[in-house]
């Protein structure tokens, strides 16, 4: 949504951006894009990325480890 310009936040122009954009790689999420151009799986068509991370927090609430997921296989039909 790098290109949305504040004439176009409306409904209509914040989903258009969205659909339209091209894949922008994740914060956090290394080699995961995100797009929502209603393809990323036909099972789940509002789905945005197919990455996912685990994280685990200590009892302070720092991150110690993290794990990244891609579930491009089980979204596939």
């Amino acid at each position: 949504m790098k290109n949305l310009k504040s004439a176009d936040v409306t409904a209509a122009g914040v989903t258009t951006a969205l659909r339209t954009m091209p894949p922008e790689p994740v914060p956090l999420l290394p080699g995961q894009t995100f797009r929502c151009n209603r393809k990323i799986s036909t099972i789940t068509p509002a789905s945005c990325s197919n990455g996912a991370a685990v994280i685990t927090f200590d009892q302070s609430g720092k991150p110690t480890k993290s794990d990244v997921y891609d579930a491009t296989p089980y979204l596939k039909t």
